[in-house]
């Protein structure tokens, strides 16, 4: 048993047909490139705020650490 759909002209076709329908699938090369460079460029900015981060906290830790060895 297979499920039929319409389409806009009024023509059944079966649902198995409509997934792999070439006008539903043209296009996602184009649209899975976007998303992998999207997430490259979002990874690298994570990456270097974070690192960032990391630095400042380094130097604040040892400017409090310094300021401190004096106080005995």
């Amino acid at each position: 048993m297979t499920i039929t759909n319409l389409t806009e002209d009024g023509k059944k076709i079966s649902l198995d047909r409509l997934q792999c329908s070439v006008d539903l699938t043209s296009n996602i090369k184009y649209h899975l490139l976007v998303v992998v460079v999207l997430n490259i460029l979002m990874s690298v900015t994570a990456f270097v705020d974070n690192t960032i981060i990391l630095v400042a906290l380094h130097k604040e830790y040892q400017g409090v650490s310094s300021s401190w060895s004096g106080h005995k």
